[in-house]
């Protein structure tokens, strides 16, 4: 089917594999990992419908609605999945501050190369370390992450729009105006004078006013540019932050609407980062940050 020939696609790409075999085991455990969304974890679907339309590529990326001109805030054209999901500093915020968690004890760090990889966040599989990670836990930690990287995304559209309509009505504003359009039957009087030909002093004096107005204008659009660029990079920050923020309020959020461990987190340990039970009230509890 369609839908089987994208979930094929999507951990494809999660993994960097063309492997048949690798891939079908993949498919197979990424329907494992929705099923227990919808099932055993208790929160809104909404959320889990980010994800579901995720492995479907039903998001609208700027390269699924074919925008080639589109760009993202932080300057990619053309972003697609990948991009929004993955590659982008606002993506890379959501990512970093998943790490800032997973201490040495819950994930194995190897120089040269990052402990969380595509697969980890896009099929929802724990990474490997000393002490594993609660597999439930980490579908809920997933989930807020895509999500926080999805409310990213449309901040990053959201904020780049005001940047461009911005850029555009201060270039209008540096363009010498236009004389107003005149009614048809109401010529300009100087139709009816006949015109000198200007001497060659003034010829040099209108080339070098013209050459002057060019220079002051490229300058002006010049220091416009750099303006533009200094602003992208602030609203770029402001869309990270607001993702990270977001990543926290969706995983106190989950922790707030379960405060009871439900099947499948009455095992969480004590010690847990993101989430863990209480030892005194075995109460869920968002878990101290690092």
């Amino acid at each position: 089917s369609m839908r089987q020939a994208r979930h094929l696609a999507f951990v494809q790409r999660a993994l960097g594999t063309v492997d048949p075999d690798v891939l079908n085991v993949a498919v197979k455990q990424l329907h494992v990992c929705m099923r227990k969304l919808w099932k055993v974890v208790k929160w809104d679907n909404l959320l889990k419908e980010v994800y579901w339309r995720m492995t479907v590529d039903g998001l609208p990326t700027a390269a699924r609605m074919h925008h080639a001109d589109s760009k993202c805030l932080c300057g990619s054209v053309c972003p697609g999945l990948q991009h929004h999901f993955w590659d982008c500093p606002i993506a890379s915020a959501v990512v970093e501050v998943m790490l800032s968690q997973l201490s040495g004890a819950w994930c194995t760090r190897t120089p040269g190369s990052s402990p969380l990889t595509r697969q980890h966040v896009w099929l929802m599989q724990p990474p490997a370390g000393p002490t594993a990670l609660h597999r439930m836990t980490w579908l809920v930690v997933c989930l807020a992450a895509i999500n926080a990287m999805d409310s990213g995304r449309k901040a990053a559209n959201t904020l780049q729009q005001r940047v461009r309509a911005q850029h555009a009505a201060a270039v209008a504003a540096l363009q010498p105006r236009a004389a107003p359009a005149r009614p048809e039957d109401q010529p300009p009087i100087t139709n009816f004078l006949q015109a000198a030909e200007p001497t060659a002093e003034q010829q040099q004096h209108n080339a070098a006013v013209q050459q002057h107005r060019q220079q002051q204008l490229e300058a002006n659009l010049q220091q416009l540019a750099q303006q533009q660029q200094q602003q992208a990079a602030r609203m770029l920050q402001e869309a990270k932050d607001l993702a990270v923020a977001e990543f926290w309020k969706l995983v106190a959020d989950f922790v707030i609407l379960n405060p009871c461990p439900a099947r499948g987190f009455d095992t969480l340990p004590h010690a847990h980062p993101f989430m863990c039970l209480d030892p005194a009230t075995n109460l869920l509890q968002l878990a101290p940050r690092l």
